[in-house]
């Protein structure tokens, strides 16, 4: 058989001479993205604390425990601590408490932390690898990152006023803006915080989790480091996660159902064209593959036309609105690509099943 004979059994050819028809179909594999963008939105406000949760697994935080009455627990773990010259120790001051609207409408706290002097602040920052000016940085100085800030409606030298900004134990000014993904808050006060920043700066991450480790087995410390956020972060969101697979099986149904339909109008009239092949002998395998070839054709590029177009989307939607807003949907998530996936694979499978079930049986004497 010539090339040239070849070439209109192909599922590029097929889809070249019907644009339009395989244009609306492609569409339809397009809406699979639906599925993405619901991701990026559940997963959102886990993204932004795991964004705190990473800079935390840098450092840790000790304080009194409620079962150590006299603190003598608590000052014999600083006592050592404070021979260790291998850990930075940052005695905090009184933090705080200060809220953010999420992208979902409601106020959500993030992780803070205040200093007692600017050079401890900036010893924490330099550590930390956070960039902002601390030109202008006093006591009763307030520093949050931009996506805070601007949730806030706070520009650079705009107050937190005492007893009027949530638990604001003083008036602060906002007198810098960090680099951070995120959302974080720091304070400068000279008041005095029984609990210490402990910083790795001469030990390993490793080294540094295996030392924290042995210091609350030897004491009756209370000790905040990243396995105990995170464990608190699955426990007040997983049930998103839940919600959210519940809600893209029966996406992927609904959308399955209707793009079945819509591909069944149009491989209808082609039945005639598939006796054709049948009648002049072409292989079932080969008829199978031409489907599936079809298909999938019109599925990588609804993909690939949907990436692109999301992409921009969610640049745009951040840029305009999202972020002066104080919120910000990321490019990627892999929660959110596995809902997309799922959409796809329970759109393509019945489609190719039922479309090659149905062409296979044309038969030529039918027309």
């Amino acid at each position: 058989m010539s090339r040239k004979n070849v070439k209109p059994f192909s599922a590029g050819y097929y889809i070249a001479q019907n644009r339009l028809k395989c244009g609306l179909l492609i569409f339809m594999f397009f809406l699979t993205y639906i599925a993405y963008l619901g991701g990026l939105y559940v997963t959102n406000i886990p993204t932004m604390y795991e964004f705190a949760a990473q800079r935390m697994e840098k450092y840790a935080v000790i304080s009194p425990s409620s079962k150590d009455a006299d603190w003598s627990q608590f000052e014999g773990a600083v006592r050592k601590l404070q021979e260790e010259d291998r850990i930075t120790m940052l005695q905090q001051s009184v933090f705080s408490y200060i809220y953010t609207k999420s992208i979902m409408s409601f106020e959500l706290s993030y992780p803070r932390h205040a200093f007692r002097t600017v050079e401890d602040f900036k010893t924490f920052c330099d550590y930390m690898g956070i960039t902002c000016d601390f030109e202008n940085l006093k006591e009763g100085s307030f520093i949050a990152s931009k996506l805070m800030a601007n949730g806030r409606n706070m520009k650079i030298g705009d107050a937190l006023i005492q007893r009027k900004d949530e638990n604001v134990y003083q008036d602060y000014t906002l007198d810098a803006i960090t680099d951070e993904e995120g959302y974080t808050t720091y304070f400068i006060n000279d008041n005095v915080n029984y609990n210490y920043i402990l910083l790795p700066t001469g030990m390993t991450l490793e080294e540094f989790h295996e030392y924290m480790n042995e210091l609350e087995e030897e004491f009756e410390i209370s000790v905040s480091d990243v396995e105990s956020y995170r464990e608190e972060t699955v426990r007040d969101f997983g049930s998103f996660q839940v919600i959210y697979a519940f809600i893209v099986v029966l996406l992927a149904v609904v959308m399955a159902i209707t793009i079945n339909a819509a591909f069944v109008g149009m491989y209808q009239h082609r039945e005639s064209e598939f006796a054709v092949y049948r009648a002049i002998g072409i292989s079932k395998g080969r008829i199978i593959g031409k489907i599936i070839k079809e298909l999938l054709l019109m599925d990588a590029m609804g993909i690939v036309f949907g990436g692109v177009v999301m992409l921009l989307a969610i640049y745009l939607l951040n840029e305009l609105a999202l972020i002066p807003q104080g919120w910000m949907l990321l490019y990627y998530h892999p929660t959110a690509l596995w809902g997309m996936l799922l959409c796809n694979i329970t759109v393509l499978v019945p489609l190719v099943l039922s479309r090659s079930r149905k062409l296979l049986k044309a038969d030529i004497c039918a027309y």
